[in-house]
């Protein structure tokens, strides 16, 4: 009895580097960033509830952007978090609502007697086009080998027709990644959500 036991006790201690260096190894690999500097993201846009300026309804487009890395190292030194900046341009279509609206002259031309003749009308409630620029910082963590997540506070510069502006903006993501370079990604937020395709460079 004794024996066995000795020799299970040697067993344990000869085990016992080789679950660790498992062990470490499983730690590393699954708190590990990808090694990337710029991460591409061409992606569908919605606009799930009314846009900032004259716009109404929700909408939908593409749109691109691109997030630089700024530090390895985000603002919990216990986590596998880190930093980047990012920005891009999303063209949405906003469907605007149903009903007849009164519109507010944007053009006059001259006409006869000296008098002014409204040329173009902003109808508001009514389909619009948008484009938005982002402006944000994103807040990732690495949680395991294939997903990640993301905050991301910033700004949205928006134009529309006659109409133009800067608003907060606040968007919440995450990744799958397929491999080392490609995931899939969305965010979920206001002014836009999107859904894409991420590729880590």
């Amino acid at each position: 009895m004794l024996a066995r036991l000795s020799w299970l006790v040697a067993a344990a201690l000869l085990m016992a580097p080789g679950v660790a260096h498992a062990q470490s190894r499983a730690h590393a690999f699954y708190r590990g960033q990808p090694g990337y500097t710029l991460e591409v993201e061409p992606h569908l846009v919605a606009g799930l509830a009314n846009p900032p300026g004259p716009g109404v309804n929700q909408g939908g487009g593409a749109g691109l952007r691109g997030s630089f890395v700024v530090s390895r190292d985000g603002f919990i030194p216990s986590a596998n978090d880190s930093l980047a900046i990012g920005f891009g341009i999303d063209a949405l279509h906003y469907r605007g609502a149903y009903g007849d609206y009164f519109g507010t002259c944007v053009s006059r031309a001259p006409a006869p007697g000296g008098t002014l003749v409204c040329t173009e009308v902003d109808s508001p409630g009514g389909p619009r086009n948008y484009l938005f620029v982002p402006l944000v910082l994103q807040w990732n963590f690495w949680l395991t080998e294939r997903w990640s997540a993301f905050v991301e506070p910033g700004i949205d510069l928006y134009f529309t027709a006659h109409h133009g502006g800067v608003v907060p903006s606040l968007g919440l993501g995450g990744r799958f990644q397929l491999n080392n370079v490609v995931s899939l990604i969305f965010r979920v937020g206001w002014p836009t959500a999107t859904v894409g395709i991420s590729f880590l460079l």
